[in-house]
C-alpha cells in the first residue's frame, strides 16, 4: 500500500522537474536587456540620465540607480518585469521570453 503511493509521489516530482524552463533567470534578464527597445528603456531609466532632472541635493546617493528587475514563470514562457520609480513614462516594461530558446516573444510597456 505504501510503496505504490511513494512511486506515484516520485513520478509527480520528476514530472515537475521536467517542466522547468531551460534558461535561468539571469540568462532571461540578459536576453531581455539585449533587445534594442528594452535596452533603450533601461538606459533612459538608469543613472545618470534620470539624475539630470533632479536637484543636486535630491540626486545625492542615487548615482548607481538602476530599475528593479523580476523574473517569473508564466504560461507563455518567462516574464521579465523591469520597474523604475524615476524617469519618463512608461515606468514598467514586461518582456515575455520563450522558455526553451530565450527568444523575445512580446514586449509590453505600461
Amino acid at each position: 500500500m505504501r510503496r505504490p503511493f511513494l512511486m506515484a509521489l516520485s513520478l509527480l516530482l520528476l514530472a515537475g522537474c521536467a517542466a522547468r524552463p531551460r534558461i535561468m533567470p539571469a540568462e532571461a534578464l540578459e536576453a531581455a536587456l539585449a533587445h534594442p527597445d528594452v535596452a533603450a528603456w533601461h538606459t533612459a531609466h538608469s543613472a545618470p540620465v534620470v539624475l539630470t532632472s533632479l536637484m543636486p541635493a535630491a540626486a545625492r546617493g542615487l548615482e548607481g540607480y538602476k530599475p528593479v528587475a523580476m523574473v517569473d514563470l508564466v504560461a507563455e514562457g518567462l516574464l521579465v518585469r523591469l520597474d523604475s520609480a524615476l524617469g519618463p513614462r512608461p515606468r514598467r516594461v514586461e518582456v515575455i521570453l520563450d522558455k526553451e530558446s530565450g527568444a523575445v516573444l512580446e514586449i509590453k510597456k505600461r
